[in-house]
């Protein structure tokens, strides 16, 4: 197992009296290879706090956490220590301006196999192969990455960690603010990815559709504690009391396929995605 957390906790303040954890009695494998995971909860759940713990980010207030064999505590020497991870771990921020910072977008996509020992040239090329991997155009290569649109910005932030050819990746709320286009331009690519390029996926996010749709695997946060791991959507359909208590909405395919059953008297399956449904609707 690439990542293998035994009863872990993790408080942001140990020193005072009560303490407050904002994780608590995790126990959670991931592999290296071809996982789908969505990472769901309301805010305050605790997502972001388990994610940054995946690559050294964070470190557990107790319990044992192993990435790629290595135990992380906080005493290592980061830099050290924790590189080899943070090369086969990568992070996608829900802000692109939190990663952008070259002066030039080859430049940014070209940082991080530089920093994990490239030469310059060989990180060139892998930074060309990201940026046409994710689609950005040739003629904004030389260009200030905060030049770029919004959704430019996160296709070369996107870019950035790619390059570096990392086995799991990461990405916080990954389509938020993305048009309908762009946001399945990007899923797409994340499917090419995980079934293509056998890496694995590990998306944080608060819509439903994309856990249903895309994901093979979810893991549901709550007050700090998982309280589901399995089938995304069998989440979704045969566990929806739990789904519900933890304040997620069911994904459109869900809630519209429960709302013609119950208006026309049928007994439609749960299918794939909302196209499905209407093709089905034909033949009834």
């Amino acid at each position: 197992m690439a990542i293998n957390f035994k009863d872990v906790a993790l408080s942001y303040d140990s020193k005072r009296k009560k303490v407050n954890f904002a994780l608590k009695d995790i126990n959670l494998e991931i592999s290296q290879r071809d996982d789908f995971i969505t990472i769901v909860g309301k805010t305050g759940s605790g997502k972001s706090s388990l994610v940054s713990m995946f690559n050294a980010l964070k470190y557990p207030t107790s319990g044992d956490a192993f990435i790629y064999g290595i135990k992380i505590k906080e005493k290592h020497p980061r830099k050290i220590k924790y590189n080899p991870i943070r090369k086969r771990i990568g992070l996608v921020f829900q802000f692109p301006d939190y990663q952008l910072f070259e002066e030039t977008v080859l430049k940014d996509v070209m940082f991080g196999p530089m920093n994990f020992g490239l030469k310059e040239n060989e990180a060139k090329d892998e930074a060309l192969k990201a940026l046409k991997l994710v689609g950005l155009k040739k003629e904004l290569y030389n260009k200030s990455p905060f030049e770029l649109s919004g959704g430019e910005k996160k296709m070369a932030s996107i870019a950035g960690i790619l390059s570096s050819d990392p086995e799991i990746f990461i990405l916080d709320e990954p389509t938020a603010g993305l048009d309908p286009f762009l946001r399945k331009e990007l899923l797409e690519l994340l499917t090419k990815l995980n079934k293509e390029y056998h890496k694995t996926i590990i998306i944080i996010t608060h819509d439903m559709n994309i856990s249903y749709e895309y994901s093979k695997r979810t893991i549901v946060l709550k007050e700090g504690h998982i309280i589901y791991d399995g089938d995304s959507k069998e989440l979704f359909t045969r566990h929806k009391d739990l789904a519900l208590s933890a304040s997620l909405m069911l994904p459109d395919v869900v809630r519209i396929t429960d709302e013609i059953n119950a208006r026309c008297g049928l007994n439609l399956k749960y299918l794939d995605n909302i196209d499905l449904i209407y093709k089905e609707l034909k033949h009834e």
